[in-house]
């Protein structure tokens, strides 16, 4: 009797410290502290924050595809290199941490993904405050954004029949690299409206 007890007492506890598979509800992605800085220019931060605090949540590789309403540039043409990530602002480890991002694609922006370390190598993702900051962006027009209109940032979503760049976060479990499934308005928000230029009376 004392045996079994003991072998349901350890089988027990192993059963409550095995690791949980993570989830599309687990963590949540957005766009945060957007800023107009001069009337061509605008920032902000990529955040990543995990919801479920009991789970671990180890990020191996991160990437983004944010759309943007067009009709911010005010005809202007769109050039690839116009968005620049800012030096070091990504809270990331090295290993990780975002450096290339472009802006080909109308109404798009890239932020490339890059290949996961072993695990171990990435960084854990808190569960507090604005999360974790990935990284800061600046958008740069060659004329004056036009007037009273909002760049209405959006993160793509990563199903199949997504046709832009995909928005990608994978995180280790046991001894592989998961893909979790981007949802926009449920694991990405960007609510933080921003009226560019703005002219009263318009």
């Amino acid at each position: 009797m004392l045996i079994a007890a003991l072998f349901l007492n350890i089988t027990h506890s192993v059963a409550q410290n095995k690791e949980r598979k993570p989830t599309s509800d687990d963590f949540r992605v957005s766009i945060q502290n957007v800023k107009q800085t001069d009337d061509k220019t605008i920032e902000f931060d990529i955040c990543i924050l995990k919801t479920n605090r009991k789970l671990k949540f180890e990020l191996a590789s991160f990437q983004a595809g944010i759309k943007f309403n067009t009709q911010i540039l005010g005809g202007a043409p769109q050039s690839p290199d116009m968005t620049q990530i800012l030096a070091g602002t990504s809270e990331l480890a090295d290993s990780i941490s975002p450096m290339v991002v472009n802006t080909a694609s109308a109404g798009l922006i890239r932020l490339a993904g890059r290949p996961a370390p072993k695990k171990g190598g990435g960084t854990l993702v808190p569960d507090k405050g604005k999360g974790l900051r990935i990284c800061r962006l600046k958008l740069t027009n060659s004329v004056p954004f036009a007037a009273n209109l909002s760049p209405d940032f959006q993160f793509t979503a990563n199903v199949p029949a997504q046709k832009s760049y995909a928005t990608r976060v994978a995180v280790y479990f046991e001894s592989k690299i998961l893909q979790l499934d981007i949802i926009p308005d449920k694991n990405t928000v960007s609510k933080e409206p921003v009226v560019l230029n703005p002219v009263s009376g318009k």
